[in-house]
């Protein structure tokens, strides 16, 4: 394998961790199927850049300090604000110590929105240039081949037929999805509490259920399940994970904001329009650019406009749809990194091809 290759280590090589796959492994198929000369780090290569996406341990330090030592260029992404740590856990903050060490090591550093590359900003030594590139929506043209085990196929099938019933008789379906939280700042399925009571008023005028997609059933139960309209929980699997939003109207995405919460990027939200499922979220940064696509901090009057008006669900999903094809799809957003990968290796005197 010749030198002049890039050289990408994820967080994690597993595809059900949705990091992972937006921020290095569908980017990366789409640049190998054209040829580019990248791939998955192996120790055992010699590259002519390295991106680390969310490692910053001291393992990870001390390699990409000895590659960079001998004429690598390395390059560090990040696309959560590890910074944060309002509980004032002893292990986030000397994480937190170990990113800005590696932050102030790499020759460039990309994250995945404007906010997150200001707070990144603000835990520099001195300040630098961040690039920053979104995340391409998940189609099943993104998504590689896998197989469903029996059980996935019987339970989704199910609970498709169950709301096919339901929907005859007037219901409409509305749906979170998302990872659980996070031990240290919360969020995930306990925000939803914040529309709990909103959701249980416009149930008494209009029939409505909600379903969790999610990774913890326990708490779903605790959180979610003792409301008083009716809701359902299924597990998350990219397998199944389509076919399950579009079984659904209106999806919700409640936020309590912080500085966590408001680094996020746009890829619940795209991924549910690009679906065709109507969106009532609390607004953050990223959303702001398809404000016109969506109802955003408007929930009692939001969600009743969408549940008396599939034209305008209709309406501001095509939208959508239509600048996510533009500017949001694999090609595009694959063609941002390549275009990254190539101006870290002509400014290092290197080339990628």
């Amino acid at each position: 394998m010749s030198e002049n290759v890039i050289g990408w280590k994820p967080k994690s090589y597993e595809f059900n961790l949705a990091s992972s796959r937006l921020r290095c492994l569908n980017p990366l198929i789409e640049l190998q199927r054209r040829n580019y000369p990248i791939e998955l780090f192996n120790s055992n290569r010699k590259y002519s850049a390295v991106i680390y996406s969310k490692r910053y341990d001291d393992i990870d330090y001390t390699e990409a300090k000895k590659l960079q030592d001998l004429g690598t260029h390395i390059i560090f992404d990040l696309c959560d604000n590890h910074f944060y740590n309002p509980n004032n856990l002893t292990e986030w903050h000397n994480n937190a110590d170990k990113l800005r060490r590696m932050l102030n090591l790499v020759d460039t550093i990309v994250t995945s929105t404007h906010t997150l590359a200001k707070i990144i900003n603000n835990n520099l030594d001195e300040p630098r240039v961040i690039h920053v590139i979104g995340e391409a929506v998940e189609t099943s043209e993104v998504n590689t081949p896998s197989k469903e085990s029996h059980e996935q196929v019987e339970s989704l099938s199910h609970f498709l037929v169950q709301l096919e019933k339901e929907k005859k008789t007037g219901v409409t379906h509305i749906v979170w999805c998302g990872h659980w939280g996070s031990p240290n700042y919360g969020g995930g399925i306990s925000e939803l509490k914040r529309i709990q009571k909103i959701l249980e008023n416009i149930n008494k005028q209009y029939p409505i259920s909600l379903t969790v997609i999610s990774n913890s059933y326990e708490i779903y139960k605790k959180c979610v399940e003792p409301w008083s309209l009716k809701t359902r929980y299924f597990t998350w699997s990219r397998e199944v994970g389509a076919r399950l939003l579009n079984a659904h109207a209106i999806s919700v995405i409640p936020f309590e904001k912080n500085p966590a919460t408001i680094c996020k990027s746009n890829n619940r939200l795209l991924l549910n329009l690009y679906n065709g499922i109507a969106v009532v979220a609390d607004s953050i940064p990223s959303y702001m650019p398809f404000s016109n696509c969506c109802i955003l901090d408007n929930w009692e009057d939001g969600l009743k406009q969408y549940i008396c008006g599939p034209e305008l669900r209709t309406k501001h999903t095509s939208e959508a749809k239509r600048i996510i094809n533009k500017t949001w799809n694999i090609e595009y957003i694959a063609t941002q990194w390549q275009n990254l990968f190539d101006f870290c290796l002509k400014s290092s005197g290197l080339i990628a091809r």
